[in-house]
């Protein structure tokens, strides 16, 4: 038999092997060192801010150490937040260490995250060292981290669909994918985080129906004639994330650019002209409004934009007059990567 004591002080070992030899017959067993009761909880992140966007988290690692400084676990150890994020536990980087994974939810605005502690190991003692003192006279330990969330501070892709009318005849259907990303120039402070700019790329196609007025000879030319536009525009886009409390997010947008469209004009079939094709290009500038309802892992968004783009003549001739674009109602989804 013998006795091992224990080391008068934190090695920075967290087990010993004993080894036992008699004869050629030899055998080991490890003794795990640990301290005493918890008495002094430490608690640590890898950073102190990150983006809300359902993807980014902070590394959290709880410390445990008795009265004299050695590491030492719980058995008991709960973690809590005041974010709708998520608490994910990790393995233990070492002896007498916790760790969790704090992913934050989606944010509409900047708040600060808690995450709090609790160790409860029915410790009794000082209750200055333990924090709390239970009703049965254990003591409970606490400790807590503050991280800054910020809102929309991330790169966002958005997928629209919806309608469109010059408001003069034409109607037609839209579809745009754009991508965004906060301001270069003001990516620090909050303001980044109001302003970001992008690129959008689309497809539109407009339909009108008109009947020419009478010519030279009456009634040659009433017949019924169809116009189709379809269009490829390429925008660039700034937009500003309107701040509030409400629980709908409201932005307003300005954008420029180009559009290609090809053109045909159609007439009906008693019609002695036949139908004509061509192509043009023009500069395209407009604003909008977009309201945004937080879901998960994305958000919804309706749409109202207006755009303008003056086609004028066409590769065949055709003279194109008035907006070739219009009014845009479309509904999207966002989402962050």
């Amino acid at each position: 038999t013998a006795e091992i004591p224990a080391p008068a002080t934190w090695t920075g070992r967290d087990h010993v092997v004993v080894q036992a030899r008699l004869g050629q017959l030899q055998t080991t067993t490890d003794l795990r060192v640990t301290g005493g009761p918890p008495a002094r909880a430490e608690l640590h992140a890898n950073r102190q801010a990150l983006q809300g966007n359902d993807t980014r988290g902070v590394e959290l690692v709880l410390e445990l150490f008795d009265e004299h400084g050695t590491p030492t676990s719980a058995t008991r150890v709960m973690w809590q937040t005041n974010d709708r994020g998520a608490l994910e536990r990790q393995p233990a980087p070492r002896f007498g260490s916790y760790a969790v994974r704090f992913v934050p939810a989606r944010a509409r605005r900047d708040h600060i995250a808690s995450i709090s502690v609790t160790v409860n190991d029915g410790i009794t003692g000082d209750s200055t060292k333990a924090g709390t003192t239970d009703k049965k006279g254990g003591g409970t330990l606490t400790a807590a981290k503050s991280v800054l969330v910020e809102a929309n501070a991330t790169r966002r892709a958005t997928a629209r669909v919806g309608v469109m009318s010059n408001l003069g005849g034409s109607f037609g259907e839209s579809a745009f994918l754009e991508v965004s990303v906060p301001l270069p120039l003001l990516r620090s402070g909050a303001l980044a985080r109001l302003f970001s700019a992008g690129l959008a790329a689309g497809y539109l196609h407009s339909q009108t129906n008109f009947q020419p007025s009478a010519g030279p000879s009456p009634g040659l030319f009433q017949v019924q004639t169809q116009v189709n536009i379809h269009q490829i525009p390429i925008l660039a886009l700034g937009r500003f994330n309107i701040p509030g409390e409400l629980p709908v997010q409201f932005s307003v947008s300005a954008t420029a650019g180009v559009t290609f469209a090809t053109t045909s004009v159609i007439p009906d079939a008693d019609s002695p002209f036949v139908a004509t094709r061509g192509s043009a290009h023009a500069v395209v500038w407009g604003a909008g409004a977009d309201a945004a309802v937080l879901l998960r892992p994305g958000e919804l968004v309706l749409g109202a934009h207006y755009l303008h783009a003056h086609l004028g003549r066409n590769s065949n001739g055709d003279h194109i007059d008035g907006n070739g674009l219009g009014l845009l109602a479309d509904l999207g989804f966002r989402i962050a990567f």
